[in-house]
């Protein structure tokens, strides 16, 4: 958000984090590294995301091209039975109304070809997955904000926000002071904390972030 407001020529950017380092254990570095093409969200249901997955995955790869923060991998969803190609129907009717390009239905040896130590009856294939670094893409904005003059305060929480009809007064506290100052802009990117800022300027907010949390786990050949 930093780095295209800078784009579009606004100045005075303050990013604020939380953490005492940007690269620390913020929302942004804990997702599971996929890159998704937009095959589950329903339009009907989540309009937003159907939308904007699509939109951004491809914005993902347009930035990758300079930055290499991602890489293009494709993925399959697999159907071992009857039942299961009928979820694969259900499937391809989402990414085909949220425009995922690519999208090809594969019988069992178009499976085999394209990954042996998979067994399946039908197969999905979209090539727009992927998977990115997360590390390396927050890094990388972070030095670009910074090229571009944004400035980037870390350990400092916000604690309170107080809007008026022209300015927002954006109150914060680190381990020794607490200090404020007014914007004429405040984006609010909080990540799971999203729902009690926006309860600061309205106590009637009705969002509430439901977190959910994932495993993962790295498997090498050599082990």
């Amino acid at each position: 958000i930093a780095l295209k407001c800078a784009e579009a020529g606004l100045e005075d950017i303050i990013v604020l984090e939380h953490n005492k380092k940007i690269l620390d254990e913020n929302q942004s570095l804990r997702n599971s590294g996929v890159l998704h093409a937009g095959i589950y969200y329903d339009h009907r249901i989540t309009p937003r995301k159907a939308a904007l997955c699509p939109r951004g995955n491809e914005m993902l790869y347009q930035f990758s091209q300079q930055h290499h923060v991602s890489q293009r991998t494709a993925k399959l969803v697999v159907a071992t039975n009857a039942m299961e190609e009928e979820y694969l129907e259900d499937v391809y009717r989402i990414a085909a109304e949220n425009k995922v390009p690519g999208i090809q239905k594969l019988d069992l040896h178009q499976i085999q070809r394209l990954e042996q130590n998979v067994r399946g009856s039908a197969a999905l294939y979209f090539p727009t997955s992927g998977i990115i670094d997360a590390v390396k893409l927050i890094s990388t904005l972070a030095r670009l904000v910074a090229e571009k003059g944004v400035h980037i305060v870390t350990g400092n929480r916000i604690v309170n926000l107080e809007a008026s009809p022209t300015k927002i007064t954006v109150t914060t506290t680190t381990e020794t002071e607490t200090s404020s100052f007014t914007t004429d802009i405040f984006v609010n990117s909080a990540g799971l904390y999203a729902d009690e800022l926006a309860r600061m300027v309205n106590p009637a907010s009705p969002y509430e972030i439901f977190p959910v949390r994932g495993e993962s786990a790295k498997f090498y050949t050599t082990r």
